[in-house]
């Protein structure tokens, strides 16, 4: 079907998401959380396409620095039962005091039925076309979802977390950019204004971040809407060849949010914006 193929890539470090941009993505979170952690007991946090884990991996650690007297209950989901077997003994034996369920089935079709709600969810759902996918498959996502257009699997994932989202939770998803500007991508960008409020985007833009072919960004989201008054924070990263003076950086993590042209330890230069 799908994204077993996906799973194995991610074993294979396709896909695999760098420990600092995890990190990122869960700081966004954690920072736009409806809650506060620190005055919770119990947190129940969901990854829908959890591969080996390392979103979740980090966003425990995260939790567990504000504080580690909170009840967490992870559930994920990942197509290849080798692989979620994998990831829930070694997500056990990371946290032990955690409850931790992985499930190997397809998520998109779990959530249909699925009563379940969560204060976070995070994600870094596959990259899947639709020739890919198949014209049966792609149609039947397209009609369900009321999409038009090439549909890609991550447009399902954005749409179908309002279902297992609670109304005081936060959603953090690493995807691809080309939905900001493709024709396919409006009925995905409209319902998302009109069922999410955006809390910040950023766009990573070409620093290959992934050796994946694909220019990825984060969004973070709430149940709600968005409208033309909000203030979306938007943080966007691109190369940029044509400066003669830039500031040296360690990392591209540590100045999002700056404004600026920084040069990273290989030398390559980006030009950082941001903006509401």
């Amino acid at each position: 079907m799908r994204y077993s193929n996906e799973s194995k890539n991610k074993m294979n470090g396709v896909v695999y998401t760098p420990k600092e941009m995890a990190d990122f993505l869960c700081d966004e979170m954690i920072r736009h959380s409806p809650i506060k952690i620190k005055d919770s007991s119990d947190i129940a946090v969901l990854d829908p396409a959890i591969g080996t884990g390392e979103l979740i991996t980090s966003l425990i650690m995260k939790i567990n620095e504000i504080s580690s007297n909170i009840h967490i209950r992870v559930v994920g989901y990942e197509t290849d039962t080798c692989v979620a077997l994998e990831t829930e003994a070694k997500l056990k034996a990371i946290f032990p005091s955690a409850d931790i369920t992985i499930y190997s089935q397809d998520f998109l079709a779990a959530a249909e039925s699925s009563s379940d709600k969560f204060q976070f969810v995070i994600a870094n759902p596959p990259y899947v076309r639709t020739q890919i996918l198949g014209a049966n498959l792609a149609q039947k996502i397209s009609k369900k979802l009321n999409l038009t257009g090439r549909v890609d699997i991550y447009y399902a994932f954005l749409l179908n977390i309002k279902n297992v989202i609670a109304t005081n939770g936060v959603a953090g998803y690493i995807i691809s950019n080309k939905f900001f500007t493709i024709k396919s991508g409006m009925s995905v960008r409209k319902y998302m204004m009109d069922n999410y409020h955006i809390h910040s985007i950023t766009d990573f833009g070409d620093t290959k971040l992934f050796s994946a072919s694909v220019l990825p960004c984060t969004v973070v989201f709430s149940l709600g809407k968005t409208t033309n008054e909000d203030k979306v924070s938007f943080n966007s990263i691109y190369e940029d060849k044509s400066a003669e003076v830039a500031l040296s950086c360690e990392s591209i993590f540590s100045h999002i949010g700056d404004v600026g042209i920084y040069q990273v330890r290989n030398g390559k230069q980006f030009k950082f914006q941001h903006a509401y």
